[in-house]
Formats: structure tokens, C-alpha cells, sequence
């Protein structure tokens, strides 16, 4: 069954000006939908959220300042307003009231430097992940394992002002499995509907979803449910290489998963990487279609952090559980000299891991002002450092760097929004 979600709300981000974007009064099939903007330096984000049950906060980043926050959008009424001006580089955030709220947003920042991010928080969980700069076409996304108590739920946004579609294909350790009801599965507009996995498959080692939009535009995401915790990811473009600050949050070090969205064979060389540099590697050959998990602790004992590489396009998540709770994200595949890390909404300790994948030294600073911090990463290595700042982290880099943050003492792990591409 197929279960649909609230209208997504609509956050409109500016410098200095804040105004109010409703659905226009005619029906949305009447009306010519706007062409999305595509890319970061476009200044617009989807954000697909993460569903019911916990505090949503959706949180837009800037790395310049005088940047504010409007109107949160509920079934196309203004059910509030806030205005956030930074002097700084900053994260402007918005939280739709109560835990009812299962949409997603829009969001939109008037600067050169820009990014967005959605974070879900209940009383013992948390999930994070970044929110989309481009709409696609055709996705592939890991859906990870179903056990008999979870819950695997895939999450479709549509942005636009008319109604898309989309033929959802799943594979399983069974190989492919067709499913009707899949075939074709509409989204209203500025919607979100949820396909529960779980209810449709049952037990599952490993499930992969692909998403072919056939009319529109759909922005996928994987919500991930034990009974220890949630974990949310969004869906990346293949791509041959990829990178892992951390491969662990706390005590949990996870799984590394590698799909193969082609039909040829690829070599996938897996590289482990600690604060001195190799710390342990393993070179799979996966089939045509086909999907691989390597728990990361195959890579070497104190593993930070890890780095993939791979003859074909692939994609690479991230996925860690035990009883203190779960985690996953997707791997970055770009690279960037400056990322903005929006941290909890309620604040606290959070840990930045900065993997550093360039031949030279990469000098990386953390933060702004009197309180800024600056480490030396050598080529080929993983550093982390801990921070307590609620209105953001700017990480600037003299190398290409990827940036990813987790929370301490829940297992929550999100990579850091760029702000420019190498």
C-alpha cells in the first residue's frame, strides 16, 4: 500500500527579504509547472524529509551572511512565519510544528555560497541527511536489510506544480521482483508519498530501488527503521569514485555498500584510511546489476574512514546498527574546498570527520572568528574534530576535502552541505 503525505511545505530563504510562495488557485494540471533550477550555486534545495514520529527541523546554510528564513507551507496555508538573519556564515532553521509533520520543503537562499539539509529528532533517536540541488530522471538508491521488526520506507517528493509518475523496480537477493503495484505510482503535486518496502517485501538480506521517473520530477529517499533507531539517506548519480570521512559513530562501525547499477561487471577497490594514512584494502568484482556489502572493519582494526574506487559507475551507502541505535548515509563523490555543517537542531557536541584524499597537505579550518580552529590533514588520511556550535560549522579547506558530521551519544551521521564543487 501506498501512503500519501502532507504537502510539502515551502521555505523561501533571502537576504533581507521575506515573502510567502503559495500553489497557484487553478487546478495544477491548467498550469505550465516552472522549470526547476539545477545545482548548488542555483540557490534552490528539495528536501525530502524523513516522515512522522519525531521533530523535523529543515535547515538552510549560507556560507556569507544577512540571509533569512520564511514561511513554513502546510496543505496550502501559512501556518507560520519566522524571519532568521545571520551577520555570519550560518544555518538559518525552520521546524514545522508538532511531530504530525510528514512533508518536505523547498528551500531557497539568496547567496553564492549555499545549502540545505533536513534533521528529524525524537526523545532517544536521530537522522539527518542533505537535501537535493538538481531533480533527476532516474534514480538507484540501497535500501539496506529488512528484518522482521523493521521498517523500510521509500519516500518520493515531487516539487513541481503538476503531478509526476514513476515505475519503481526492486531487486532483492531473489534477483529482480516485479511488483504491480509499483508500476507507474503517481505523486500529487508539491506532494510526498511513502511505498512501504516492508509491507510489500517482508524479510529481506539486501534491497535495491530503482526509480524511473516517466512524468515530472521525483527526489527519492531511503528511511531505515529498528527497533534501536532510524536512519534516513538520500540518493546520489554513480559515479567511480567515492568517499567516506568516518565508517564509524561511536562504537558502531558500519557496512559498506556498493551497487552496481549497470549491466557490465566492475572491480571495486576498497581502500581503508585511519590518521596515518592505508590502513587496510580489499578489491571486489561485482556482477552486472549486481550489490556487494563489506563490513568496513575488513579494512583494518582502527578504520576511520574510507575511500572507493571502482572501473564503472557505482553507488556507495553507508549503513551501521546494533542496540545502541542505527545510522546510514550516502558516500560523497564531490569534492569541495568549502562545506557548512548544520549540526543537531537542539544543539549539543557533534563531531566533524574531514577526509583528505588530495597528494598534498590540506590546511583546514573550522569555524569563523576568535573561535576557529585549524588542523593540518596529510594526503590520503581522516582527521575529526568535536564542536558545540548550533548555528553551524564553516569547514574551509586549501585542498579538495570531503565533510561529514555525527552527533555524540545517539547514532546519527549526515555529510556537511558544499558550498562550491571542485
Amino acid at each position: 500500500m501506498i501512503y500519501r503525505a502532507a504537502v510539502i511545505a515551502a521555505v523561501i530563504v533571502v537576504a533581507g527579504v521575506a515573502w510567502i510562495s503559495l500553489p497557484p488557485v487553478a487546478p495544477a494540471e491548467e498550469e505550465a509547472p516552472p522549470e526547476p533550477l539545477s545545482g548548488i550555486q542555483s540557490g534552490v534545495f528539495y528536501c525530502v524529509g524523513s516522515g512522522a514520529g519525531a521533530e523535523t527541523a529543515f535547515q538552510a546554510v549560507s556560507g556569507s551572511a544577512s540571509t533569512s528564513l520564511s514561511s513554513i507551507i502546510d496543505s496550502n496555508m501559512v501556518v507560520d512565519t519566522v524571519e532568521i538573519t545571520t551577520e555570519r556564515p550560518a544555518t538559518a532553521m525552520f521546524k514545522p510544528p508538532g511531530q504530525l509533520f510528514t512533508g518536505g520543503a523547498v528551500v531557497e537562499v539568496e547567496a553564492v555560497e549555499a545549502g540545505a539539509s533536513w534533521i528529524n529528532e525524537g526523545p532517544t533517536r536521530t537522522t539527518a541527511t542533505t537535501c537535493y540541488a538538481e531533480p533527476r530522471n532516474a534514480w538507484t538508491i540501497y535500501g539496506g536489510p529488512i528484518g522482521s521488526a523493521d521498517r523500510l520506507v521509500l519516500r518520493l517528493m515531487n516539487p513541481l506544480l503538476s503531478s509526476a509518475k514513476a515505475d519503481i523496480r526492486l531487486t532483492t537477493e531473489f534477483g529482480p521482483e516485479p511488483i504491480t503495484e509499483l508500476e507507474s505510482v503517481g505523486v500529487p503535486p508539491r506532494d510526498v508519498v511513502e511505498i512501504p518496502l516492508h509491507e510489500i517485501l517482508g524479510q529481506r538480506t539486501m534491497v535495491k530501488v530503482a526509480v524511473d521517473v516517466t512524468d515530472g520530477r521525483l527526489l527519492p529517499a531511503m528511511v531505515s527503521t529498528t527497533p534501536n533507531g532510524i536512519a534516513t539517506w538520500r540518493a546520489e548519480r554513480a559515479a567511480t569514485d567515492w568517499y567516506l570521512p568516518t565508517v564509524r559513530v561511536g562504537d558502531v562501525v558500519g557496512d559498506i555498500a556498493v551497487t552496481n547499477p549497470r549491466q557490465e561487471h566492475v572491480e571495486v577497490e576498497y581502500t581503508g584510511i585511519d590518521s596515518s594514512g592505508v590502513s587496510g584494502q580489499e578489491t571486489l568484482v561485482l556482477e552486472p546489476l549486481g550489490h556487494v556489502v563489506l563490513p568496513a572493519t575488513s579494512l583494518g582494526p582502527v578504520v576511520l574512514g574510507s575511500r572507493i574506487s571502482a572501473t564503472g559507475p557505482v553507488i556507495v551507502t553507508l549503513v551501521g546498527d546494533s542496540e545502541s541505535g542505527r545510522y546510514g548515509e550516502s558516500a560523497i563523490s564531490d569534492l569541495s574546498r568549502r562545506w557548512m555543517v548544520a549540526g543537531p537542531s537542539r544543539g549539543g557536541a557533534i563531531d566533524i570527520w574531514i577526509l583528505n584524499p588530495s597528494p598534498t597537505e590540506a590546511n583546514v579550518t573550522v569555524g569563523e572568528g576568535p573561535s576557529a580552529r585549524t588542523i593540518q590533514i596529510r594526503s590520503g588520511t581522516s582527521a575529526h574534530i568535536t564542536v558545540e556550535s548550533p548555528e553551524g560549522s564553516l569547514v574551509a579547506s586549501d585542498q579538495p576535502v570531503a565533510v561529514s558530521w555525527s552527533t555524540q551519544g545517539r547514532l546519527a551521521l549526515s555529510n556537511a552541505s558544499p558550498l562550491e564543487l571542485e
